[in-house]
């Protein structure tokens, strides 16, 4: 079995539950690097202890030189850095140590503008040493191609998620309760859900909304839902577990997706909530944005709804609320569609085989 070392800012972002898979999941010795995009800890998995490499204060090319070392000391086969910045600052490490570099592009990475801005110009030499570059929706490939990465070694692996956990959703039998999962950041939307959702009230006043997830603009929701009069509508459930977010889906009528790009380019990958609510027999009102289109066909597995159409966003939340059928129906269709293409196990299946030709291709010398 090779050794395979994941570098990633952050080895326990509540969110980023695919490098979570990948860890649990990839039939690997692992390794985990973490702590800022030019890593300052490692250890053996997402929980346990970690170890801070030497230099961690002092000239970052100590800490390159020590993580090559570390590489090299465990026979690490290969790398595979979660987004691109880490992507850059593993560059020297795994050209010293040589070992094969793999990068996992995610969303803000391919998009924001402050991060092309600072790391943009170096993603060409970074494509140029990465034996694969991996994006999660056809749209971020594309521009990840025209970023500099070649046809060659650009590799679209959209997300998969655990068909065991994320079932047995019944739409019909629940009210017209709408979901919404994900950090509470710009792109995601939710003050525009609440606008959509407040009108909806007008004429649906049974219906309610529940928010899964943190983050900054938190506070920001429940006063705009206190002063839109719809607070008695709305519960905010926080941060959960995986087995958690499956049992609020069981009992949700559509999943809420309403992600756009932001002022400063940021936008969505292929928002991992979509899956597991059609995973989970859930229908999904999506934007138009990003990897939703990729994996929604508008009508059969959920309703898309084009970027800031706000009145078509509640139109499309009203015929779901009227027609538990509907919903039902479009999520059994989008149930079939998640166990054939997006299964954990295709994901980490795909995952394995870049990660093993990488090894066998070596480095050149």
């Amino acid at each position: 079995m090779i050794s395979l070392a994941i570098a990633t800012p952050d080895r326990q972002a509540y969110s980023q539950t695919f490098i979570h898979q990948q860890v649990a999941c990839l039939p690997m010795r692992m390794h985990v690097l973490y702590g800022g995009n030019l890593p300052t800890h490692h250890a053996s998995n997402l929980d346990g202890v970690g170890y801070a490499f030497p230099g961690e204060n002092a000239d970052p090319w100590v800490r390159v030189k020590a993580m090559a070392d570390y590489l090299i000391e465990h026979r690490i086969a290969a790398v595979l850095a979660q987004f691109g910045p880490t992507g850059v600052e593993m560059m020297p490490v795994c050209a010293a140590a040589r070992v094969p570099l793999l990068v996992h592009f995610h969303g803000y990475d391919a998009w924001r503008q402050d991060v092309l801005g600072s790391y943009g110009t170096r993603y060409r030499a970074l494509f140029r040493q990465a034996q694969a570059v991996i994006g999660v929706s056809r749209e971020m490939c594309q521009q990840l191609a025209e970023l500099g990465a070649p046809a060659a070694r650009l590799h679209y692996v959209p997300y998969g998620v655990d068909t065991r956990l994320f079932a047995a959703a019944n739409p019909a039998a629940s009210g017209p309760d709408f979901l919404m999962i994900g950090r509470q950041v710009e792109k995601k939307s939710h003050l525009l859900v609440l606008l959509a959702f407040a009108d909806l009230l007008r004429t649906r006043g049974n219906c309610s909304l529940r928010i899964i997830g943190g983050g900054p603009l938190r506070e920001s929701g429940e006063m705009l839902a206190t002063a839109l009069g719809i607070a008695d509508r709305v519960r905010w459930l926080g941060v959960l577990d995986p087995a958690g977010v499956a049992r609020e889906l069981r009992t949700a009528r559509a999943l809420i997706q309403f992600s756009h790009t932001t002022p400063s380019g940021d936008r969505e990958g292929t928002p991992v909530a979509v899956l597991e609510a059609m995973a989970s027999g859930v229908p999904v009102v999506g934007s138009r944005h990003a990897g939703i289109a990729d994996v929604i066909e508008h009508g059969h597995h959920g309703l898309l709804v084009d970027c800031f159409d706000l009145s078509t966003l509640t139109a499309s939340l009203a015929r779901l609320a009227d027609d538990a059928n509907l919903a039902a129906t479009m999520g059994q269709n989008a149930t079939m569609l998640v166990r054939r293409r997006y299964t954990r196990e295709r994901y980490i299946d795909q995952l394995t085989e870049l990660i093993q030709n990488a090894v066998s291709a070596g480095i050149e010398p």
